[in-house]
């Protein structure tokens, strides 16, 4: 029995540092810290640290999560996301470098982005594993 491994680092253009901002006005006045407790241990997310009472600052790997789908889970469950239009715009260009970076990478859904390369790299693999036949005479045999 030897020690445990470490986990794999990301590659650095992988990994994200973003804040989220909160609304002010909400019923639980310390947003981020509750954010903070309901995101630790959430896959993907390297850090969290509730820099303010509205403001979360958080570094994840892109690989496994995206700030779109962190944003809609606190969404979800009652977080009141800052609306201004600063926030508006940051966000949006957050979203579409994301989205742009990971559609490059292949990694549309995060759940299957390491099995599509695998198979675009077995696809373009010149192996014998390859039916010869035509589509339609497949599904006779």
């Amino acid at each position: 029995m030897g020690a445990p491994q470490p986990l794999p680092r990301p590659s650095p253009d992988m990994v994200k540092h973003r804040q989220i901002l909160f609304q002010p006005i909400h019923a639980d006045r310390e947003q981020a810290p509750t954010a903070a407790q309901l995101l630790k241990g959430v896959g993907g997310i390297l850090e969290l640290e509730a820099h303010s009472p509205t403001c979360l600052r958080l570094v994840y790997d892109l690989g496994e999560v995206c700030l779109r789908d962190i944003e809609a889970a606190l969404d979800e469950v009652g977080f009141h996301l800052d609306n201004s239009l600063i926030s508006k715009l940051r966000r949006a260009v957050w979203y579409y470098a994301e989205d742009t970076q990971r559609a490059n990478l292949g990694c549309h859904d995060p759940r299957n982005c390491a099995r599509r390369v695998f198979i675009d790299c077995y696809r373009h693999h010149a192996h014998g594993c390859r039916d010869a036949r035509p589509e339609h005479l497949r599904r006779y045999w």
